[in-house]
């Protein structure tokens, strides 16, 4: 299966930052869904912000494409994950070894839906922190 990948990134990544996170995002989409999925979140979006500017993507470009998250839905998409696994960090970081005692509300949300191991382990999978 060919998959598209959409990579968005929350937190700071300069050395001199007070954050002790950063995350880049990559969002894997089945190029089989993509205009599906591309179409039912300029829905969700026009159905709360009414008509807006944002467009639908027609054709795939095979390479890498460098646009504004705002143009695009699916790197909207990552973005909203890269912010909510940020936030877990920021907010339980300190937790990562033991595992997650404590988990933002929308992290919840989006940890089921992470790359695992077939026991449901995400750590070294889906989420990769270095050091």
């Amino acid at each position: 299966m060919v998959y598209l990948f959409y990579l968005d990134e929350s937190g700071e990544r300069e050395y001199e930052s007070g954050s002790r996170y950063f995350v880049l995002c990559a969002l894997g989409v089945p190029v089989s869904q993509w205009r599906t999925l591309n179409m039912s979140l300029l829905n969700l979006k026009r159905t709360y912000f009414g008509q807006t500017r944002f467009f639908q993507v027609n054709q795939i470009v095979e390479g890498l494409l460098f646009i504004p998250s705002h143009e695009n839905s699916l790197i909207q998409l990552a973005d909203i994950c890269a912010y909510n696994i940020y936030r877990q960090f920021h907010d339980y970081g300190d937790q990562w070894e033991q595992g997650f005692q404590n988990k933002y509300d929308y992290f919840a949300r989006v940890e089921p839906k992470l790359y695992s191991d077939s026991k449901g382990n995400y750590r070294g999978y889906g989420i990769r922190k270095f050091p």
